[in-house]
């Protein structure tokens, strides 16, 4: 696990594998922070009103118009000082494979000229299945933290996809260690 700067606000990456990575991730990085979460989380009984009153951020991403809200809020969490979290897949993964990233995080990532701080989880898809909160406990989940990275001039157009390549790469690492024991 590397350290994550302590002098700047940090923007968050994941991949995304079930629903166990929210308290997975809570548990590994220093807080507080905020999540950016879609917004049918937040309309659940309990947990919507937890993510309201911990003012995570919702994202409506069947309305584009909406989208300038979600941006102010993540631009006044940072602005407050508190790391924003983000999974670009939207979505959990089904197989493992980390799907293609979407850019809000990184539009603002270059925006406020913050790096994005890449996360993996691995062994969280064995445990769960996608479509049940059913524990099958036998393998261990693993957690990288990665180096800050920043946007690099002129590079704008790949910044997802470079996060992406790196996360994918550490994913596989995980994978190719418990083949070989």
């Amino acid at each position: 696990q590397e350290p994550v700067p302590k002098d700047i606000p940090d923007v968050f990456v994941s991949n995304h594998q079930r629903q166990l990575d929210i308290p997975i991730l809570s548990a590994h990085l220093p807080g507080p922070f905020k999540w950016v979460a879609k917004i049918e989380l937040f309309k659940l009984p309990l947990l919507g009103s937890f993510m309201k009153n911990a003012g995570y951020i919702p994202v409506y991403r069947e309305e584009a118009q909406k989208a300038t809200t979600t941006v102010r809020k993540i631009l006044e969490q940072l602005n407050k000082g508190f790391p924003v979290i983000f999974f670009p897949e939207r979505t959990r993964t089904e197989n493992g494979e980390i799907k293609e990233f979407h850019g809000g995080a990184f539009d603002i990532a270059i925006k406020k000229n913050i790096p994005i701080v890449p996360i993996i989880i691995f062994g969280a898809d064995k445990i769960m299945n996608k479509k049940s909160i059913q524990l099958y406990i036998k393998d261990k989940i693993k957690v990288k933290i990665g180096e800050p990275v920043y946007c690099e001039e002129g590079a704008r157009k790949n910044f997802a996809e470079k996060i992406r390549g790196l996360i994918i790469s550490n994913y596989n690492s995980f994978l190719n260690e418990v083949k070989d024991n």
